[in-house]
């Protein structure tokens, strides 16, 4: 269960209930009970753009002059503003009032300034979330990347890429009139037959053993990764649309250089969920599974430069899948966030 999920079932829990949100990054909880009137502002950070803090002012003097005109009380008042880079925030904490949390690992940060009390959460909220995460971990040697959860479609599509190429391996017509019957990209069969198939069957389909074998072994060790930050739903979307997005790339080139060639892969969708996972971890410093964007910068170049000294590579479809797969996860994975809070 994400982080903001966890906070939100926290609040129902303690009697809290929504009193309203603000621009897609903050909701207000209200509880009064006899010993008085208690507000909690949750706050998300959206990926990358950051929250001002005279908007958050802004929000909570509006929000008390609400309350106080409702309940006629003095609210007491707690935000938890939920961040990747929690460091960026800390000048926000010297009331005491603003308690900050790693949204990728649930951690409540309070500074040794901050000595002021809150209905007892001081260890109960932590506590909270850190049993939630118990809850849903298994040893780490069950599991891949010491999770709880396996990348479904990430495995299925390794599967299936496998199945169709043992597949066309067993019949009987030249590696050319199989693959070509299968599927292949090729711009004419497309543009002037009407064969739109092409651009989703070519993903599936693979040269020889060592085409099959490296794409498939960075969609499992990458595609794995991403599956379990975007959901299952989002990856798909995001390999899918990044592989047809290349196949794009691959025959506008083509067609610019005027060259009859067919082309067929899964590296397009393959670099797609290379560049929305480096976009990922970049975007959060480096808090992903473990990874730096030092180490995802390293092995981005080190992959498109090995596309651009090997003969034979369809560099337009690596590079338009990979600049696919950063666009696409600026909208499918940061509206992600927006989505749940609203």
């Amino acid at each position: 269960m994400a982080v903001w999920e966890q906070l939100t079932q926290y609040m129902e829990q303690e009697g809290f209930k929504r009193f309203q949100s603000f621009e897609g990054v903050g909701t207000a909880y209200v509880r009064e009970d006899r010993r008085g009137l208690y507000v909690v502002f949750l706050l998300w950070e959206p990926m990358a753009s950051g929250i001002r803090q005279e908007d958050y002012l802004r929000w909570r003097r509006e929000t008390e002059g609400e309350l106080y005109h409702l309940y006629q009380r003095v609210p007491v008042w707690l935000t938890l503003l939920c961040a990747a880079d929690t460091i960026a925030y800390r000048d926000w904490c010297g009331d005491g009032s603003v308690w900050l949390v790693e949204n990728w690992t649930g951690r409540v940060i309070r500074y040794e300034n901050q000595t002021r009390s809150f209905l007892g959460w001081e260890r109960s909220l932590e506590e909270a979330l850190s049993k939630e995460r118990t809850q849903e971990s298994k040893p780490i040697s069950a599991l891949p990347f010491g999770r709880a959860r396996y990348p479904v479609v990430t495995i299925t599509l390794v599967v299936i890429n496998s199945i169709i190429f043992c597949m066309l391996e067993l019949m009987p017509q030249e590696l050319s009139a199989r693959l070509f019957s299968a599927g292949v990209m090729y711009w004419p069969a497309i543009l002037e037959e009407g064969q739109y198939y092409r651009m989703c069957t070519s993903m599936f389909l693979h040269f020889d053993t060592s085409h099959l074998t490296n794409n498939m072994m960075i969609l499992f060790l990458i595609g794995g990764r991403l599956e379990k930050v975007v959901g299952k739903a989002r990856f798909a979307a995001i390999y899918f649309l990044s592989g047809m997005i290349a196949d794009l790339a691959s025959m506008g080139y083509t067609m610019w250089q005027n060259r009859l060639v067919v082309s067929a892969g899964a590296s397009g969708a393959v670099f797609g969920i290379v560049g929305s996972l480096a976009w990922i971890v970049i975007a959060n410093k480096g808090r992903v599974e473990g990874m730096s964007g030092g180490w995802m910068v390293l092995f981005v170049v080190l992959s498109l430069y090995g596309g651009f000294v090997n003969q034979g590579t369809d560099n337009a479809a690596h590079v338009g899948g990979f600049l696919a797969g950063v666009l696409l996860t600026v909208l499918l994975y940061q509206m992600k966030n927006v989505w749940k809070r609203q």
